[in-house]
């Protein structure tokens, strides 16, 4: 059979096992297809599914990342503990985003520079940012935030809850990115094997996304 079939044959029978349970759930609770319901699955789901989009680019280049799930415990607690210090909100927010973004390097480091398996650098950051998340808080939960803050994840726009307006935004970033961009970094990872190569073959191609959006849309870039 063509490869093109079978690839399309996956991706349907993965949306039709997703509509198979939400038949199955419909059936066993009729309130489960109601609007409200649904939006609030969706609302609950909204932070994954960004994780979700990040996990695709990982993925895609060849590598794996089991931390992210520590690394964002670790930066929810850092912004939290940040704003019950009285730290500007964008401020802790911009903190909060930066320890992702450090760690994150650490990963990248300890895969390029330690030529560490993804999985096991992986591995290791995610027992250490969990552990730095409870020395951080001493095991504690960080609540009672501002209004303000609060906002950011209860406010809805035309309905619809904002994480999951912040979760489409993401997608079509993600979306634009795969679609719309030469980039093919899985091409350089079937021909060679181990972080090196797939870190390689993802630097080529955002090099590539680069070089053909000042192509195309000089000033875009």
């Amino acid at each position: 059979m063509h490869p093109r079939f079978l690839a399309s044959g996956r991706r349907l029978g993965t949306l039709a096992g997703l509509f198979g349970l939400c038949l199955l759930l419909w059936i066993l609770t009729p309130h489960f297809l109601t609007v409200s319901n649904l939006l609030n699955v969706l609302e609950q789901t909204a932070i994954n599914a960004v994780i979700a989009a990040g996990m695709t680019f990982v993925i895609i280049s060849g590598g794996i990342d089991l931390s992210v799930g520590s690394l964002v415990a670790l930066s929810g607690v850092v912004l939290g503990t940040l704003l019950h210090d009285g730290v500007p909100m964008p401020a802790a927010i911009a903190a909060g985003l930066g320890v992702g973004f450090l760690f994150g390097v650490l990963n990248g480091l300890a895969i390029t520079w330690g030529r560490l398996p993804p999985f096991i650098a992986t591995l290791g950051m995610m027992s250490v940012a969990r552990g730095s998340a409870l020395l951080f808080t001493d095991g504690r939960p960080v609540s009672g935030f501002d209004a303000g803050f609060r906002n950011l994840a209860t406010a809805r726009v035309a309905g619809i809850p904002a994480p999951v307006l912040a979760a489409i935004g993401v997608y079509i970033v993600a979306w634009f990115v795969l679609s719309k961009t030469r980039c093919t970094p899985s091409a350089g990872t079937k021909k060679r094997r181990g972080s090196r190569a797939s870190t390689s073959a993802f630097t080529r191609c955002a090099c590539t996304v680069c070089r053909d959006s000042r192509a195309r849309w000089r000033r875009c870039c």
